[in-house]
């Protein structure tokens, strides 16, 4: 009997995490106009799939090759 009430409440809570996380990923992109899991495509990456491509940044002093470089589209503008 207390396994049921168990595992209606782990449910209930897996339904509200869900619920959450939906929320969340909808006021985000109402927020910023970024769509998480969105329709960028893969421009670059080291894992032999596309060309990959060193990346340099030298007010930080960094340089190296991403897993993966997207192109985003966001409002009209590719990022």
């Amino acid at each position: 009997m207390i396994l049921r009430y168990v595992v209606v409440g782990l449910a209930a809570g897996a339904l509200l995490g869900a619920l959450a996380v939906y929320l969340a990923l909808r006021w985000y992109r109402e927020r910023t106009g970024f769509a998480a899991g969105g329709t960028g495509r893969v421009v670059a990456s080291d894992t032999g799939v596309e060309a990959s491509i060193l990346l340099r940044d030298p007010q930080l002093g960094l340089r190296g090759r991403p897993d993966y470089l997207l192109e985003f589209e966001v409002a009209g503008h590719p990022l």
